[in-house]
């Protein structure tokens, strides 16, 4: 996670690191949130995502990662084996 003091003072190498979040969106699972609607989408990832992907066998993790500027969220999941993911994907 970075931080910086004001958009002006990103590090020109921001555009690489921009190219690939975008090129990983692109095999993830992004949804976009109002800004405003922001914390209530988060909750719903939390209290009804999260909590259905527990009783999941091979469930480990829920990395998500939020653009608070724009409302991108980048949500994934962590398995213990591949199996374990491909079971649990709606068929």
């Amino acid at each position: 996670m970075s931080f910086w003091d004001s958009a002006e003072s990103l590090d020109p190498r921001e555009a690489m690191a921009v190219a690939a979040r975008d090129e990983l969106a692109q095999t993830g699972n992004e949804l976009v949130a109002a800004l405003p609607q922001l914390d209530a989408t988060l909750a719903f990832v939390n209290d009804q995502l999260i909590a259905a992907l527990r009783s999941m066998k091979g469930y480990r993790a829920t990395p998500i990662g939020i653009n608070r500027t724009d409302g991108r969220m980048m949500v994934s999941s962590v398995w213990a084996k591949a199996a374990d993911r491909e079971e649990s994907e709606p068929r």
